[in-house]
């Protein structure tokens, strides 16, 4: 083989592995830590969820990897507070031979976060960044609402009808206790008192 063969060769195998998703090679973690700002909250438990693309390469499907985002369910302590981790999750997009390697180094910041308090089943909570700053949307998820969800609107909850208010969030990344960098989502929430 001619050293412009070899070339071609190493050429074309790279541009397939350039583009192509690395399944299970996972490499970040996210983190949710946060308060109850209101001191009468007893046995209360928050759901968190990440939306089921978080984190998958463009070749990926979703459906290969539905299992590896499950909810988590964080215990609010006497304190108020609560923490968790999804632990690792994230997929590398872009997996170069050595010695560039894998593609981000670190997971994607996440677009939005998904909760439901234990005390209101019937509201789901949605919240992230925008270009506005920290924003949060409450829908209602009862089973009176799914019939207009199955009409392809809407079923929103007006902020001062929630049970729930979010008072702020904070998408930031840090170093973790092994110096590698993750994401974090810092919450502070009150109870509404309608």
């Amino acid at each position: 083989m001619t050293c412009l063969k070899k070339l071609i060769t190493i050429l074309i195998i790279s541009s397939f592995l350039y583009s192509c998703a690395a399944p299970g090679s996972a490499i970040g973690r996210i983190g949710i830590k946060g308060e109850i700002l209101s001191k009468d909250v007893k046995n209360l438990k928050i759901t968190f969820e990440l939306p089921e693309d978080y984190g998958i390469g463009g070749l990926d499907k979703p459906s290969y990897h539905k299992q590896e985002k499950p909810p988590i369910e964080l215990v609010v302590d006497k304190e108020g507070k609560f923490s968790g981790y999804y632990g690792v999750i994230y997929h590398v997009t872009v997996f170069l031979l050595p010695p560039i390697g894998a593609k981000p180094e670190i997971a994607p910041k996440p677009k939005l976060v998904m909760a439901r308090f234990s005390d209101s089943k019937d509201e789901f909570y949605v919240m992230g960044e925008s270009q506005n700053g920290f924003e949060y949307f409450v829908y209602d998820h009862s089973s009176k609402a799914k019939e207009i969800w199955k009409s392809g609107k809407v079923a929103k909850i007006s902020k001062d009808k929630a049970s729930w208010i979010i008072e702020s969030g904070n998408f930031v990344k840090k170093k973790n206790q092994k110096n590698e960098d993750e994401w974090v989502i810092y919450l502070k929430i009150r109870k509404n008192r309608i």
